[in-house]
């Protein structure tokens, strides 16, 4: 039996788990983390699987929502914060803007 694809699954949580992106996750695992290199659609799908668990999991701990959202807005107001430091416009516009998705800052039509 071919264990491959679960390979790339476990490798795809842990990097996910560790705060990387999906698309470095994908290209990570394109490039032969967790196995031999396969192809971006099958690097696709091992991060899906990835993601299914770690939603599974979310939901199975019953955590709580409110202080999520709380560490979630202390961590973008860091990042922001950083951005100023560092004079990078770019980083700090996107804090915002996820800000604004959070917690919904920007007038909704």
């Amino acid at each position: 039996m071919n264990t491959r694809p679960n390979e790339r699954v476990t490798v795809a949580l842990d990097l996910l788990s560790k705060g990387n992106s999906p698309s470095v996750v994908v290209s990570r695992l394109a490039a032969g983390w967790g196995g031999a290199a396969c192809s971006r659609r099958t690097a696709q799908r091992a991060v899906r699987a990835a993601y299914n668990v770690l939603k599974q999991d979310f939901e199975v701990s019953e955590c709580d929502r409110a202080a999520m959202a709380a560490q979630c807005i202390n961590l973008l107001m860091e990042g922001a914060q950083q951005s100023l430091n560092t004079n990078n416009t770019g980083a700090l516009v996107a804090c915002i803007a996820q800000l604004d998705r959070l917690v919904g800052l920007s007038h909704q039509k």
